[in-house]
Parts: structure tokens; sequence; C-alpha cells
């Protein structure tokens, strides 16, 4: 038996956490994903790349809550911690820059989105998001802004890096 602090479990246990979000049950979620984010900073650390996924998938929770502040803010420990285990310009890094500028949109605070929107396209966010970014709604409080304009406009100019089937 593994037990309830073994990595392996506090993946499963994350994994039915999402199952929660999935669900609609976020209360449930959430409430999961806390604990096994305080298990995996006990156990792991809060450098390690499991502490980061869980505080990741917290702010996913949040998010589909509408509570993008809160969001942001576990998304910017995210960012913290996988920029230290992982990289600056690893995906999941990159990813977590990206969502962290999508709720910080949404909780109507524009200069730090576009710094974090700024910040994924410098890392390397993948061109084909300009489609998101274009017309998805969690970005229409920044379409009016200029600078906003002008990363979308960056973005058009740079080839895709994803894989295409052939």
């Amino acid at each position: 038996m593994l037990g309830l602090d073994h990595p392996d479990t506090l993946i499963t246990m994350g994994n039915l956490a999402t199952v929660f979000e999935n669900q609609k049950r976020y209360r449930e979620s959430e409430n999961l994903q806390r604990d096994v984010l305080a298990r995996c900073r006990r156990v792991l650390g809060s450098d390690h790349p499991l502490t980061a996924l869980a505080l990741y998938n917290i702010a996913d929770v949040l998010y589909e809550q509408h509570r993008y502040s809160e969001a942001a803010t576990a998304l910017k420990e995210t960012v913290e911690i996988q920029s230290r285990a992982l990289g600056v310009n690893h995906q999941d890094t990159v990813d977590s820059v990206f969502k962290l500028a999508r709720d910080l949109a949404l909780a109507k605070k524009p200069d730090e989105a576009i710094f974090w929107l700024r910040e994924a396209i410098q890392r390397g966010i993948d061109a084909n998001i300009i489609d998101d970014l274009d017309k998805a709604t969690d970005w229409k409080s920044l379409r009016s802004d200029p600078r906003f304009r002008e990363l979308v406009a960056q973005m058009r100019k740079r080839p895709s890096t994803l894989q295409k089937n052939n």
C-alpha cells in the first residue's frame, strides 16, 4: 500500500479532483485539490513540479467558478515554482503564464494581463493561440487596448511551433 502521501496517490487524488471539476462539483474539487497541495508541500516541498501542478489545478477550478483574481494568485505562484523547477521556457511554465494573463484580463487588471501576455509571447507561446485571442470572450476586455492589438499583431507574424499532421 502506497499511503496518502505517496506521489502516485497524490496524482490520483488530483485526477479525482479533476473529475469532480468536470462534473461541476467545484467545492469538492477545490477542497480535494487544496488537500493535495498541502500534502505536496509537506512531502515533496514547495519547488516540486507536483506542487506546481496542484496549484495549477486549484487555479483551474477557481477559473471555472469565475474567481479570477484568486485563480491569478494561484497561477502566479505556479509560474514561480515552474520557473525554478522546470525552467522559464518550459511548455508547462509558458502555458501557465498565458493562463495567468487570461485570468488577469478577466479580473479586470489590464496592465498586469498585458505584462503577462507579453511574457508568454516572449517565452514562446505557440502562435496558434491567436484565434483564442481574437475570438474567445476571456480576452474581450483587452481587445480595445492598443497594447493588446500590438501583441496580437506580433503573434500573427510568428510561425506556429506546433507540428501539423499530414
